[in-house]
């Protein structure tokens, strides 16, 4: 199966997925209170950490090492070594929980809900290294299916707990257990079979020694994205929490997007990094058409992303529109890193990427520590871009000095500059030249305007990025490829 068919289908099985957030915030804004819903999205960026925390990049070191495993047929003991990494993690954090529960340090009120958390993580590792195994093992159709299932199951455990049974925060996190508890079972017979021979040591270590030393840098990663709420709770209330956190879930309809081509690039990027040195501009061209696709689909998201905060919540969420175009290109910016660190990867030295996300760490942290007093919610929508470049940038320059990647920095300049003036023209927009209290009709106008906008810095990035002549050069290879397809047919 060709890249753009994976893409496609990895698309639809992590926008099934990633969309039960999306389609439960409806739900959720209109059965709790504002400060009950920045509570609940507190607890769901805890439950992600604990979520890194037990699985020790188990599930990275299995594809980092699948298809050497392919190769060898010991794709089940790689599979079970994962596995029993998650399962030992999860049994020591889950530990730590309830140690900490007892302590009078837990903010926010949420002790009691810490041990749920523990078990929602845990049952969230294993159903992500199985989701492992499906994309490298070739089966991005079940893989859909499987997060088709999460999705309903998801959403008819949260109508039944939340509204039938008023379960309340509760029920919204019991919900997403339920659901991912029935997905392991089922996946299970196919992705994790009878392990015949345990998984020796030697392996455990091996799978270990890539994953672990990668923990820093995801930790921190955390905290340039889902940290992002939690950070923002320390420094103003739960109910702008709530506001930044309707923009965020508006901005993962492009992450959805976004996730779909990283699943996709992944085992991609992989099988061709041996073939670097006779191809070194392959890495390059991929950023190049990543920048121009993706900024494209990303200015037609923020464009049209009044509408959707409109239907996802009530007139009091309204200040999350000014918001969403940082969070939208904050996650443009996240998936060129996953190109642009493809160096760090090659080179085998995953310890760099704590470089990575420590520089987008602090950049987003110190942002919202400084500027949450005076600029509120959109503290944490400047924390998420700026985080997000910085990231971007340092993967840049350690996969050029590792690897020698060849990535353009005309083009990674412009798009800096182009996509901060577009999230900060975007905000000024929404925030200052809309009526107070105008419907969304009397405000379409100015949303086409922006939508125009955006259309202007695609332009501008295409002419001013690339070299002279690249972007025809692009032309005729999309034409080609596109005679190639027919011809196939």
């Amino acid at each position: 199966m060709n890249f753009a068919k994976q893409v496609v289908i990895y698309g639809l099985g992590s926008a099934i997925s990633r969309l039960a957030v999306i389609f439960l915030v409806p739900l959720y804004t209109r059965a709790f209170t504002m400060k009950e819903y920045g509570q609940l999205e507190v607890l769901l960026g805890l439950y992600t950490l604990v979520t890194l925390l037990g699985g020790l990049q188990s599930e990275s070191a299995l594809a980092r090492d699948y298809f050497d495993a392919k190769a060898t047929g010991s794709t089940r003991r790689l599979t079970w070594g994962a596995a029993s990494i998650s399962i030992c993690g999860a049994f020591l954090t889950l530990l730590a929980i309830f140690l900490i529960q007892w302590t009078p340090f837990v903010p926010f009120e949420i002790d009691r809900y810490l041990p749920l958390l523990a078990i929602m993580a845990f049952f969230s590792q294993i159903l992500g290294v199985q989701l492992v195994v499906l994309r490298f093992s070739g089966s991005p159709v079940i893989f859909a299916l499987l997060s088709l299932l999460d999705l309903s199951l998801t959403a008819i455990f949260s109508i039944f707990l939340v509204v039938h049974l008023d379960w309340g925060i509760s029920g919204a996190l019991a919900a997403i257990l339920a659901a991912k508890m029935v997905c392991v079972v089922i996946i299970s017979p196919r992705t994790l079979p009878k392990p015949g021979r345990l998984p020796s040591r030697r392996l455990i270590a091996r799978m270990l020694s890539y994953g672990v030393p990668a923990m820093p840098a995801v930790i921190l990663n955390w905290f340039q994205t889902n940290g992002n709420r939690i950070i923002l709770a320390l420094f103003l209330t739960l109910a702008d929490v709530a506001v930044a956190a309707v923009a965020i879930k508006v901005a993962a309809l492009y992450m959805v997007i976004v996730f779909s081509f990283r699943m996709a690039w992944e085992p991609y990027s992989f099988s061709k990094i041996s073939e670097h040195k006779s191809n070194p501009e392959f890495f390059n061209a991929a950023f190049q058409w990543y920048v121009l696709i993706m900024l494209a689909i990303a200015c037609v998201t923020v464009s049209v992303s009044p509408i959707i905060v409109y239907i996802l919540a009530p007139r009091e969420y309204s200040g999350a529109i000014s918001l969403v175009a940082f969070f939208v290109m904050s996650q443009f910016w996240a998936g060129a890193g996953s190109i642009l660190s493809i160096g760090i990867h090659g080179a085998r030295v995953t310890s760099r990427l704590t470089h990575v996300y420590l520089a987008g760490a602090l950049v987003n942290v110190g942002a919202l520590a400084l500027s949450a007093t005076d600029l509120g919610t959109l503290a944490s929508g400047i924390g998420a871009l700026f985080g997000a470049l910085a990231s971007a940038w340092v993967s840049y320059f350690i996969s050029e000095r590792c690897y020698g990647t060849g990535f353009s920095r005309r083009l990674l300049l412009v798009t800096s500059l182009t996509t901060v003036a577009f999230a900060f023209a975007c905000d000024f927009a929404y925030a200052y030249l809309r009526e107070p209290g105008a419907d969304l009709a009397e405000d379409m106008t100015l949303y086409i305007c922006m939508g125009v906008a955006g259309g202007a810095l695609v332009a501008l990035v295409a002419m001013m990025g690339l070299e002279p002549g690249r972007f025809k050069g692009m032309r005729l290879e999309l034409i080609s490829m596109a005679r190639c397809r027919v011809g196939e047919k």
